[in-house]
């Protein structure tokens, strides 16, 4: 007599029910590492472009050259304009006097997420509405003018 086995497909859809959960974790870690490697991308730009004002400033102000070459340094990674070190759009930075003896820069970058598109395009295609994925990364650094 041949036994019956009623558990024929049973791993099959144990995989379909969890391969969506293991996506979904995958997919998440990757985008909180792109996040977190354009912040300190972004904080080291801003970080040098501060260090650049307090080292060169005149009487502990910046010339409309100094700004701009401080600005550059925020998006291309260097004194003059080139390939941007990030995709996307940063904002003007702001760059002021602290106290007569300091330097503030801080930056806006719009980050738009690198699965967002295909997510919104798939809630879209399911009946949903999409979503925006952006996120607006601020950095900012004050640094001491050099005597």
């Amino acid at each position: 007599m041949k036994r019956i086995n009623h558990q024929q497909g049973a791993s099959l859809f144990e995989f379909l029910i969890v391969i969506p959960v293991l996506l979904i974790l995958a997919f998440t870690a990757i985008e909180f590492g792109a996040v977190f490697v354009r912040l300190n991308t972004i904080h080291k730009s801003v970080q040098d472009a501060a260090r650049y004002l307090s080292a060169t400033s005149v009487a502990k102000s910046n010339t409309a050259a100094q700004k701009t070459i401080a600005a550059n340094l925020i998006q291309y990674g260097s004194v003059s304009a080139g390939t941007q070190i990030l995709p996307g759009t940063f904002e003007a930075p702001v760059i002021q006097t602290v106290g007569g003896e300091h330097v503030s820069v801080s930056v806006v970058y719009h980050h738009t997420s690198i699965m967002g598109e295909a997510l919104s395009n798939l809630l879209q295609l399911i009946g949903g509405s999409g979503i925006d994925l952006s996120l607006d990364l601020t950095a900012s650094s004050v640094m001491r003018y050099v005597q």
